[in-house]
């Protein structure tokens, strides 16, 4: 084997064996093999991350579809709900009116009622009316 110069320390050139050069070749590749050992670790539990990611995305998709759905379902029971309001809203319009009507008639009711003499007053005034005639004759 050839030796290999050392680094020089003050002048002095160290010169390396071929056994030194090996060694420190394996330790090196050593080293560098267990990085990519880790790297390569690292890189499948990324890919597996990344495939349960990916399954994640697709049960929230299929989420989104469904909710899409409902939305145009509620969509549409609102649409219903407005055409059902506008028509309850006449019917208490009409209701409204109705009811003025019927107070109107009511209040009449009343002042007719106001007038007209109970029927116990009206026997009454009748036994008064034959009493007086009777005197009178």
């Amino acid at each position: 084997m050839k030796n290999v110069p050392k680094k020089e320390k003050k002048g002095v050139k160290e010169k390396y064996t071929g056994n030194e050069v090996k060694r420190y070749l394996g330790v090196l590749s050593e080293d560098f093999q267990g990085r990519v050992d880790t790297i390569t670790e690292q890189y499948h539990d990324i890919k597996k991350d990344i495939g349960t990611i990916k399954g994640d995305i697709v049960e929230i998709k299929a989420d989104l579809v469904e909710v899409k759905a409902d939305i145009v379902e509620i969509k549409a029971d609102i649409v219903e709900i407005k055409h059902v309001q506008h028509s309850h809203t006449e019917m208490i319009g009409t209701l409204m009116e109705d009811v003025e009507i019927v107070k109107q008639n009511i209040e009449f009711l009343k002042e007719g009622l106001k007038k007209k003499v109970d029927y116990d007053e009206f026997i009454a005034l009748e036994r008064r009316i034959s009493a007086l005639e009777t005197k009178v004759k």
